[in-house]
Order: C-alpha cells, then structure tokens, then sequence
C-alpha cells in the first residue's frame, strides 16, 4: 500500500475515534455537575408541591430502564448550594435530555426545549443551554425543576446538569456543539455534494453504475444523517421515523451493491430481489404506526448490522483472491466499514439500553468516514486505470 493511502487511512481512524474517545475537559472551578436528583411521575405543568411521591435518581436516567412502557410527563428536582449570590449569569448546560423539557431555577422559568404541549418538538440530540440572571440565585439551597416530557415512539432520559458561571459553562457547550453538531453537518454537507456531482457524472456515463451507486448512496446517507443535528417542523411524526429507520437500511443495501460493482463481483438474483424489499420498507413503517415501530426499532436495527456485515464479507472475500490483496483502495474500505460497523455497534447499544443513556450518534462520524474511503478508492481506482490507458 501506497505511504498516501496509509496516511490517508490512518487520519480516517483518527478522525473516526474523536467522538468516541473525546469526553470533554475537566471541570473548571466554580462549575457543578449534579448527577442525583428525585423524580416523580406528574402530568401536572406546575412545579409540583413536596410528593411523596418523589424518588431518588442517579443521572443520566433512562426512562426505558426506569419507567419500561411509559411515556408522557415527569418532574426532576436536585439541588446546590452558593455560599454567596453571582453578580453575572450563569449558564446551564445539558448535554443529555430527550425529548423536550422546561427549566425552573428557584421557582422561576429559565429555559425550555419547546413543544411541551402539542406536537412534540424533537431535540434531535442536540445538547442544551439555558441562561439564569444573577439576581434568580442566593446564598444557601438553591432548587432545580425540570419537566421532562417523552414520545411514545422516541427514547426518553435525562443525564446530569453542569451550571456555573456563563463563560465557563459557554466553553463547555460550545465544544460539545462543535463535536455533536457543527462538525458532522459540514462532513455531510461537503459529502452531499461530491453524492451530487458523480450522480452528475453518471447521468453522462450511465453505463457505469459505479458511480450511480455511489452518487445514491452518498446523497441519501448524508440526507438521513441530519436527523442527528436537525427535526424538521411540520412534518408529522411518523413519516420522519419511518424516513429515519428505513433509509438505513436502503442505504446499508447500496452500499452492499457498491462493493459488489468496485470488486467485480456479480450479485446474486436474491441480492437484486432485496432491494426491492427495502425499497417498500418505508411505506410499511407508515402503515405500522409510531408504537409499533418503537417496539421493532432493536430488531430493524440487528437486520441493518446483518446486512452490513454481509457488505464487509462481500469485500474480504474479494481481498482474499490474488488481485484483491493488491487492491489498496479496497484495504482502505476495509478499515473504514469496519470502524464504521464499531460506531453504529455503539449506537445500536445505547439504543437497547445497554450503554449509559445519551444520543445515539456515533454514526454521525461514521457515514464520512466510510464515503471519504469510498471516494478515494474510486478516485485511486480512476486513475490508475487512466494512467494504465496511457501508458498504452
């Protein structure tokens, strides 16, 4: 393998691993981080009085793990204390919370998620900041309120609240938006593009279904990747989940056919005939209601990793033969799908409950990861065929 393509290769990895090795700064001083709080399951949208109802929680808090089946409304409460009152603002940040909330500090009305009547208002993973005047906190026992609300068919939780001073709190949120956010949307804005111009390409070339693959693939990955920076409004529920969940697995299949075609490998008719089942997922996802596609979420989620590892033996089995061991660029998707195969493993493992509650969006990374490999292996490819035609 060429040293640009190890470096190359190397620099994915890198790239690839900063969501998930990256967990954040120490705290600075004069910053809190309240991991315990006390709960209780109320529908009431006023703070409720002393309960005794409340329950102790250690955040983050999955409403999966700790209330199984329910939905609706339910109050934190946790606590601090100031030895004097702040003359500036302070901040406070949620890096966790799903999926939508309201803020009270000391009885007051700091911040909100939206959507806390009416249509539910995705939060999309995103982390939070709300800012409290300095004149809302006191010395001694100051008390947080929070109403969380959850969706029948989306994850719901809770994990812990840093506040401090604002500078300091800003700093903090700022990283995690750049990671969580502003990153991934400019890798997938950038790799929507390169999707539309080879799907320009192939609409010259159509006889080179290469680049046909790639283009629908590229473009529809990158599409379905912002559902984890972006909700759109007005769009009912139901029709965006179904976008969601189903275009994984369409673009799992592309994928799988892309490999076939780089490889020379023809696909089998079963292969073919797939593709027509994926294709008409979506509309059985809308005829399956919210609830009922919650409860399949897992198991779709287990078919998606099959077919993806079938892509990956699909690639092995090539690089097992004579001419494939030379390949560079297929070592290179090698190592990009299966990093990419770690990341969603990740993500599918937060969605089952298995990890810590938090956003499931590891993958985020992973899809321009594997479609930056991609590119530079067709690229590679192109001109080494390019160079051989002219040496001829």
């Amino acid at each position: 393998m060429k040293h640009w393509r190890s470096w190359a290769l190397a620099l994915l990895l890198a790239a690839a691993l900063v969501p998930v090795l990256w967990t954040g700064p120490s705290l600075p001083a004069g910053v809190l981080l309240l991991s315990q709080a006390e709960f209780t399951k109320d529908e009431s949208p006023a703070p409720p009085d002393a309960s005794p109802q409340w329950q102790p929680r250690t955040l983050p808090d999955d409403w999966r793990r700790s209330l199984p089946g329910q939905h609706g409304y339910g109050w934190y409460r946790l606590e601090f204390d100031l030895d004097v009152a702040p003359t500036d603002s302070w901040g406070v940040y949620l890096s966790r919370v799903s999926t939508t909330y309201q803020l009270f500090i000391n009885g007051i009305d700091v911040g909100t998620g939206g959507g806390m009547q009416g249509e539910i208002r995705r939060l999309a993973g995103r982390p939070q900041l709300d800012l409290v005047a300095p004149h809302i906190l006191h010395p001694g026992r100051n008390e947080i309120l929070l109403r969380l609300r959850v969706a029948t068919n989306l994850r719901g939780g809770l994990g812990p609240l840093t506040l401090g001073p604002r500078d300091e709190v800003e700093t903090i949120y700022s990283r995690a938006e750049l990671l969580r956010v502003t990153l991934p949307r400019a890798a997938n804005l950038a790799l929507l593009l390169v999707g539309l111009l080879v799907g320009a390409l192939w609409l010259q070339r159509p006889r080179e279904t290469l680049y046909g693959y790639f283009a629908a693939l590229a473009v529809l990955w990158s599409v379905r990747n912002f559902h984890y920076t972006f909700a759109p409004a007005g769009l009912p529920s139901i029709v965006w989940e179904s976008f969601v969940l189903s275009s994984l697995g369409i673009v799992l299949w592309l994928l799988w056919r892309f490999i076939l075609c780089f490889t020379g490998q023809n696909a089998a008719r079963w292969v073919r005939l797939l593709g027509w089942f994926f294709g008409l997922v979506p509309l059985v996802f809308v005829c399956l209601g919210e609830q009922r596609l919650s409860q399949i979420r897992i198991a779709w989620y287990l078919c998606c990793t099959a077919l993806g590892v079938m892509a990956i033996a699909a690639l092995v089995r090539h690089l097992c033969t004579p001419n494939g061991r030379a390949h560079s660029g297929a070592w290179l998707i090698l190592g990009a799908m299966c990093l990419t195969l770690v990341l969603g493993m990740i993500d599918l493992a937060v969605n089952a409950g298995l990890l810590p509650f938090g956003p499931a969006a590891r993958m985020a990374y992973g899809a321009p990861l594997l479609l930056t490999a991609l590119v530079v292996a067709v690229a590679d490819s192109y001109f080494d065929t390019f160079a051989q035609a002219h040496l001829r």
